[in-house]
């Protein structure tokens, strides 16, 4: 924890700066519409942005989060998707937080129970049948829930 304390910390760190950095870079190349998703700790630094006024952010989230909390989803000005794997907290509180926030576009969750922590990521296996599909399934959940904020926001 020491460590994420340190060199993960969103405004300590500086990662505020750098998300800025690139949303002003994908303004300048014509992008109008942002979403912020990450793994593990990178979704808990995705809900961070989400909850800072100076984001652009139409959604947040992503599979495996780490270390996420109800007080960071009260904070949060956008439909989230939280896509836990077996090794996860129930994340269920922190979504119905959002969820009656009222947003066009409802939070999502779905809990990966035959999944380890980092599936999607470095400990995925994408050899593995079973795990692919999984994978796969997550890549089109945050896919689909993209579209659906995107379309919502340009109505």
């Amino acid at each position: 924890m020491a460590f994420l304390s340190t060199h993960g910390h969103y405004t300590n760190s500086y990662v505020d700066e750098l998300i800025l950095a690139a949303v002003e870079d994908l303004r300048a190349d014509g992008c109008t519409s942002f979403v912020i998703y990450g793994q593990c700790w990178g979704t808990n630094i995705a809900l961070q942005a989400a909850a800072d006024e100076r984001m652009p952010f139409l959604a947040a989230g992503g599979p495996h989060p780490s270390l996420l909390t109800v007080e960071m989803a009260e904070k949060v000005r956008c439909p989230i998707i939280l896509l836990p794997s077996k090794d996860e907290e129930d994340l269920v509180p922190i979504v119905e937080v959002v969820v009656d926030k009222g947003f066009a576009v409802p939070s999502f969750h779905y809990r990966f129970d035959d999944q380890v922590h980092g599936w999607t990521g470095g400990r995925g296996d994408f050899s593995d049948p079973h795990q692919r599909k999984a994978i796969e399934q997550a890549t089109e959940f945050l896919a689909s829930f993209t579209d659906k904020v995107v379309s919502a926001a340009s109505a």
